[in-house]
């Protein structure tokens, strides 16, 4: 029988990670949605937000569809919180289609990122660096004072961009282990490593850095984005051997031609 998937499940030491372009109408309708993205999409005041989260639950759709060897609409989650407004402390989308393929979404102006995995929890996150960012006011809700006295002692023109760096890895790792920011960012402290890699130092979880690895991803200038990947058992360390070509957006994804030649390679 011939297999129904677009492209191969990633491999126990891969993480796919999928760039969005949100600016290009894709090639599928919104009847592919369910009725609460639908409801959701619904809710937004501004046409622009409504038509960015729509593409992107569209293209979502169409991407895990090509792994699950589904039509895009039927694909079902078994939690979906940003459709359903969901305030719970379990904040993460899981799907009911086959729960081991594990994903994470997400979306900033016209750009959106997706990770996927197998059996490997994965947290992805994507800030646009915006010179004029209020840092005053972030760096006392959002950081420890270690953190905060890192970002002061860069150049001016660097603050922002050493902030958003700190403020991905937190949010990546947080959407990994499921509680989105249900926890004070100010609890997490990065620990920068000279090869991209960071280390998360969780007062809730001493075990944190072992279970846990965080990456810094090139997503273009302008851009700051980082990715979170459980470990392999034992705490074993994660190190990624292949580049992420992150200038690859993909504006029609409702029929993807090919897998990502994006993919993370992490060694176990």
């Amino acid at each position: 029988m011939t297999d129904p998937r677009r492209w191969a499940i990633p491999a126990p030491e891969e993480v796919h990670v999928w760039w969005l372009d949100l600016r290009a109408p894709p090639g599928a309708s919104d009847a592919i949605l369910s009725p609460p993205e639908r409801a959701r999409a619904a809710r937004f005041h501004r046409q622009i937000d409504r038509t960015r989260w729509t593409r992107t639950r569209i293209a979502v759709r169409c991407i895990l569809a090509g792994y699950l060897g589904l039509p895009p609409q039927d694909v079902e989650y078994a939690s979906d919180p940003e459709s359903e407004g969901m305030r719970t402390r379990i904040a993460k989308p899981t799907l009911a289609s086959d729960p081991r393929l594990r994903f994470s979404l997400a979306h900033a102006a016209d750009r959106a990122a997706l990770a996927v995995a197998w059996e490997r929890e994965v947290g992805i996150d994507l800030e646009p660096i915006d010179p004029d960012l209020d840092l005053r006011s972030l760096l006392t809700i959002a950081c420890s004072s270690v953190e905060a006295a890192s970002v002061e002692a860069q150049p001016p023109p660097d603050r922002v961009a050493r902030f958003l760096e700190l403020w991905t890895a937190k949010e990546a790792y947080l959407k990994a282990i499921g509680l989105g920011l249900f926890r004070d960012p100010r609890m997490l402290e990065i620990e920068f490593r000279p090869d991209r890699r960071a280390v998360v130092h969780d007062a809730h979880d001493p075990d944190a850095a072992s279970r846990c690895g965080v990456r810094f991803l090139d997503a273009g200038p302008g851009w700051a984005a980082a990715l979170a990947v459980e470990g392999a058992p034992g705490g074993a360390d994660l190190s990624v051997a292949g580049p992420v070509r992150c200038t690859a957006l993909m504006s029609d994804m409702a029929a993807p031609s090919a897998p990502p030649d994006n993919t993370l390679v992490i060694g176990c």
